[in-house]
């Protein structure tokens, strides 16, 4: 691989995982929005959200936990939920990597392929070694799922709140 295709896989993976950890930053926000709007803190609303939700007191898979407890909320979507959590540490905290395969015949190489890898540790701490263009694709998939639901669900709070005043 020659220095600009390096440097140009690097900027790619970058963006890839700019992309991944900006979008599930508003989806985060988005579940703080409907742990809100669920507890309807009257007194100290700012401190609820900007100190109890914060992802150091509280990290997104307790907040997902919370989530799954409310009224009505699809169990399926909390584990898409850690799914995306799963593939956001994965792009978050492990580099991506190449992984050569090659197909040797009489010795002689037939084949050459190259795939980028990243190791994604599931919900039992497992690590597994998955493609990072299937991860990326799944994490948009995923991700554009849920936030139609989210949005929804907080719309569905937004009516019930409404019609309680």
């Amino acid at each position: 691989m020659t220095e600009k295709r390096k440097f140009q896989a690097f900027v790619e993976f970058d963006n890839a995982i700019g992309l991944i950890l900006g979008n599930f930053n508003s989806l985060e926000r988005l579940i703080d929005s409907i742990i809100v709007q669920y507890f309807e803190p009257k007194k100290r609303i700012e401190f609820f959200e900007k100190t109890l939700l914060n992802s150091s007191i509280i990290n997104t898979g307790s907040k997902v936990k919370l989530l799954m407890n409310f009224d009505d909320f699809d169990k399926k979507i909390g584990e898409k939920l850690r799914n995306l959590i799963n593939i956001r540490n994965g792009f978050a905290h492990s580099n991506p990597y190449p992984l050569i395969n090659l197909e040797v015949i009489k010795q002689r190489i037939d084949s050459l392929s190259v795939e980028n890898k990243i190791d994604i540790m599931n919900s039992n701490g497992i690590i597994k070694s998955k493609s990072f263009e299937i991860e990326y694709d799944d994490f948009q998939l995923i991700s554009s799922e849920v936030i139609v639901y989210l949005n929804q669900y907080k719309s569905n709070l937004d009516k019930k709140t409404e019609s309680k005043d």
